[in-house]
């Protein structure tokens, strides 16, 4: 596992993808990324506190026309946390999660859902039998991933998420309609992704529907409210996804949860969806009064870590009345 973290092939990936020499993407690196790469930074960008250091990134972001908001950057940022230090034992988790599902020639079916850079579904084709969805929002995250993994044809697809897109375009929070989500799987992974989402309620039953009785779904959900991509929503949601998940599958390890029977799921999940909207007025009524309190704090976060403009209007534009993706249903939702 700790040779995946170590690993810095997705370099070689990305100066491909994007057209960049080995040592065109070492300086940009060490532009936007010194205080997180630093095996890979160029001698130059050792000491941030060098009054060269910004001299040298002030001259090559005029020659290349870099800037921190660029795509390229948000690609590299994706690498990079897929790489965290924390995701080792999530990583090792899920791995031996899988481990409980292999059966000699059974293939399986597994879904990274809000997959970044894939790295659960990556380490999941180290299985022979394996399967494997990747699932995002971002149009030029799943661009890359269909350009990383174009030699995967027969074991790995990728598919774009779809959202309303009718919300201020400066703001990250967009409802996602998992509907597009179609077939069965063995296992899902929802790695960091229901603390981004306005409703994970919604998602994560509209999930729950898609997994074979006695399938994993794999959930890691922190829950602090943060910028606007760790949303009021999520983090007023949390307790009731997890008595959703407690009522269709059993806790088997710290972050994996083993699906019940399938009838006893249907009911469950129909009760699941009567109660959903009120669920989840309550939590657009949170953020309200959450972004009221706190919206021009969160704005400021936002402009100085991710380098986007952002009003408190923004943020209160965004809370929708509700989540597109919930008319007519499908599967047992």
């Amino acid at each position: 596992m700790r040779a995946y973290h170590d690993d810095v092939g997705w370099l070689a990936d990305l100066a491909g993808y994007a057209g960049l020499d080995r040592e065109e993407l070492r300086d940009l690196l060490g532009c936007f990324f010194a205080d997180r790469a630093a095996a890979e930074i160029p001698d130059w960008a050792k000491d941030r506190e060098d009054p060269a250091f910004e001299a040298r990134r002030e001259t090559l972001c005029r020659a290349h026309g870099w800037s921190a908001s660029m795509p390229l950057c948000k690609l590299v940022h994706y690498e990079l946390m897929a790489r965290e230090s924390y995701k080792v034992a999530l990583h090792v988790e899920w791995l031996e999660a899988l481990e409980i599902l292999r059966a000699p020639g059974a293939p399986l079916q597994v879904l990274d859902y809000g997959c970044g850079v894939g790295s659960f579904g990556n380490l999941a084709l180290s299985f022979d039998e394996v399967r494997c969805t990747l699932a995002d929002m971002d149009p030029k995250l799943v661009h890359y991933l269909a350009w990383k993994h174009r030699d995967l044809p027969e074991r790995l697809r990728v598919q774009r998420l779809e959202g309303d897109c009718a919300l201020p375009p400066r703001a990250a929070r967009v409802p996602v309609d998992s509907r597009s989500i179609s077939g069965r799987y063995d296992a899902i992974a929802l790695a960091d992704v229901l603390e981004h989402t306005i409703d994970p309620f919604r998602i994560l039953r509209q999930l729950l529907a898609r997994i074979r009785p006695g399938g994993i779904v794999f959930v890691n959900y922190p829950k602090e409210i943060e910028g606007d991509w760790h949303t009021p929503e999520a983090f007023h949601l949390r307790r009731g996804c997890f008595l959703l998940l407690r009522l269709c599958a059993r806790r088997v390890r710290p972050h994996t949860w083993r699906m019940r029977s399938h009838r006893w799921r249907r009911i469950v999940l129909r009760v699941a969806r009567a109660a959903n909207p009120a669920l989840y007025r309550g939590a657009a009524r949170f953020a309200r009064a959450y972004f009221e309190r706190h919206g021009r704090e969160l704005a400021e976060i936002v402009r100085t870590r991710a380098h986007r403009e952002l009003s408190l209007e923004d943020l209160l534009a965004s809370v929708v009345e509700w989540p597109c993706g919930d008319v007519g249903g499908s599967g047992v939702d």
